[in-house]
């Protein structure tokens, strides 16, 4: 009797895939997994550097079409959160490794993203609108994102309408237009550029309708190039203060809207925008409803004159300008702004004949009415050295009581913009009713005529 013993040997075909596979659209080309779109139930997904199918190891690539700027993320709705991550020292890579361009757009559900070091974006161009509309998004760790090659950030995180936060590296941009339009939860920002040299192309809207932003800190953004901030900070709301010589405005030739509905601003220093080169700076003031003094002196005008159409329209606040013989209004300007109610204004200084004829004379048209100065009250605000005359600029109702008191020293003091002459009154401590076209004392004191 034979006893027949017979093995066999089976091999083991095990279907070795990875679990985080599963709910994606793929397929292989060469040694690469490419990710087409992701229709799974699952709304936190993590995207490893390397993929296990069958057996067999693939780079992971994320499918993206550079023409129609859509990739395999665009657009989904169910994705609450991503993380990336590197395997074997293998990064997640795009489809397309110089464009980002609404990589991640339209993602209205994802709220955390973290690119960590697990997403190869070496050798990136192109970020515009890269996470676009991306509404819910209140966290994205980009800390380890190289973007030195990156030449614009135009729109990136436009619609991120829950993110507070953001600081990010930028050392190569040049395009910083819309970067944060219309994130309305952000509170602080800081952008970080590097170009000593050479030009930005625009940094028009960044910061428009930022309405929670309360810090801004733009470092590095000093070239010569950029000539349009208009809408920069527009609707910025919650604002009080801002520090323009973060920015250089030395070719600037256009600010219009640049700072308007900056509704918390008390102060603002103009100097930095005011240049030879600026022609237009219309409506850059409207809304801020907080501004109270708007200090013109000192400034290196456009020989021609700036446009200043609506510039101070709708800041009820705002009861003081300040002036100096140099100041040049474009004759263009047809008018200032208006206000709801008459608003005591003051005018500080000595005004140029450009400044009477196309911004002082529109007051009247503008709901700005002086009822009383105290010339006293007026030392501090331009300073503690002696002058020789003020000369103040000043639109009457048609009464007004004017107090001439002490005034460090001058020999007269000058009241015009009365309709029918302009007035000299030595100092002393009389009062004067100024009524349009005559002047009458109520203390004993004489009048010197002009």
């Amino acid at each position: 009797m034979f006893l027949l013993s017979i093995f066999f040997t089976i091999p083991a075909f095990a279907a070795e895939t990875d679990a985080w596979l599963d709910g994606w659209d793929y397929e292989i080309s060469g040694s690469n997994m490419i990710l087409k779109g992701y229709t799974g139930e699952g709304t936190d997904l993590d995207i490893y550097g390397k993929a296990t199918i069958d057996g067999s190891a693939y780079a992971t690539v994320i499918n993206y079409d550079a023409s129609s700027h859509k990739s395999a993320f665009t657009g989904n709705t169910g994705i609450r959160s991503l993380s990336f991550h590197a395997m074997d020292g293998q990064k997640v890579k795009g489809g397309d490794q110089t464009s980002m361009a609404y990589f991640f757009s339209g993602m209205s559900s994802l709220e955390s993203i973290s690119l960590g070091n697990g997403f190869d974006s070496s050798g990136i161009q192109d970020m515009q609108s890269a996470f676009y509309n991306d509404s819910s998004l209140t966290s994205i760790d980009i800390e380890n994102l190289d973007i030195s090659s990156c030449g614009t950030l135009a729109y990136t995180f436009s619609g991120c309408s829950s993110l507070e936060s953001m600081e990010i590296n930028a050392p190569y941009t040049y395009g910083f237009s819309g970067m944060f339009k219309g994130c309305s939860s952000l509170e602080s920002v800081k952008v970080t550029a590097g170009r000593d040299a050479g030009s930005f192309t625009s940094l028009k809207s960044m910061f428009e309708g930022c309405s929670a932003l309360k810090s801004v800190s733009l470092v590095n953004f000093k070239t010569d190039g950029e000539k349009d901030f208009t809408y920069l900070f527009k609707g910025c709301s919650s604002l009080e203060s801002i520090d323009l010589s973060m920015l250089d405005f030395s070719s600037a030739t256009d600010v219009k809207y640049m700072l308007q509905g900056c509704s918390s601003l008390k102060t603002i220093d103009i100097s930095p925008v005011v240049t030879s080169k600026l022609t237009d700076m219309s409506y850059m003031l409207v809304g801020c409803r907080s501004l109270e003094s708007l200090d013109l002196s000192g400034l290196s005008w456009n020989s021609s004159g700036v446009l200043m159409n609506q510039i101070i329209s709708t800041c009820p606040s705002l009861t003081e300008i300040i002036v100096d013989e140099n100041v040049r209004v474009s004759s263009s300007t047809y008018g200032i702004g208006g206000e709801e109610s008459p608003v005591r204004t003051k005018v500080i200084g000595k005004m140029s004949d450009s400044f009477r004829t196309y911004f002082f004379n529109k007051l009247q048209y503008a709901g700005r009415y002086l009822t009383a100065i105290d010339v006293r009250a007026s030392i501090d605000l331009v300073g503690d050295d002696a002058y020789d005359s003020w000369d103040y600029g000043l639109l009457l109702s048609s009464t007004s009581r004017i107090k001439v008191a002490g005034n460090n020293g001058a020999d007269s003091i000058y009241f015009s913009g009365v309709e029918n002459g302009l007035y000299i009154y030595a100092p002393g401590e009389i009062t004067i009713t100024l009524t349009q076209g005559k002047a009458e004392t109520d203390r004993k004191s004489t009048r010197p005529e002009l």
